[in-house]
């Protein structure tokens, strides 16, 4: 059986605080953040980086992944 593994970089929770995102963002527009299933991020970004941002939540989504279990991976 062939398993891939993929590996990827990503940004601390605290450099997201180093983005202006009043110099890459229109006043009034659409700010969407897509975050893992894990309540530190999502505690982050609704408790500290919004706020930071002067930015309102509107709607919160959630990803519901579906598959099948085979052998201790998800297919």
């Amino acid at each position: 059986m062939f398993t891939c593994i993929i590996r990827y970089g990503s940004l601390r929770d605290e450099d997201l605080l180093d983005i202006s995102l009043e110099d890459l963002a229109a006043p009034g527009c659409l700010v969407v953040v897509c975050v893992t299933n894990r309540m530190k991020h999502i505690k982050f970004v609704k408790d500290t980086l919004f706020p930071k941002w002067s930015v309102a939540p509107a709607a919160e989504w959630q990803w519901l992944k579906v598959g099948i279990f085979i052998g201790g991976y998800l297919h």
